[in-house]
């Protein structure tokens, strides 16, 4: 599976990508999980993997939201995350 990247770039689909995106949601606005990373990633991956073409990002991050929809409180934190991640991208632009 292929992601294709906000700058245009494509690249390989990584579950651990996930994973580091839901601890950096969990440090930075201090909240606990309390549920399993890894099956939501994997949820993720099985999900992902059943596309007939590459992603986008935007398409990728939106099903991690959908497998976040039984934690709330993660997913206004990572939606939040990746807003932030955003608005540093747009200023480097």
């Amino acid at each position: 599976m292929k992601i294709i990247k906000k700058d245009g770039r494509t690249v390989d689909y990584r579950e651990e990508k996930i994973l580091m995106d839901l601890d950096s949601s969990e440090r930075v606005f201090n909240i606990e999980f309390g549920g399993d990373k890894n099956k939501i990633a994997r949820e993720v991956t099985d999900k992902v993997k059943n596309e007939p073409t590459s992603i986008t990002t935007s398409e990728l991050n939106k099903r991690v939201e959908e497998a976040l929809s039984e934690y709330p409180a993660v997913l206004s934190a990572f939606r939040e995350y990746k807003s932030i991640q955003q608005e540093e991208l747009d200023k480097a632009l």
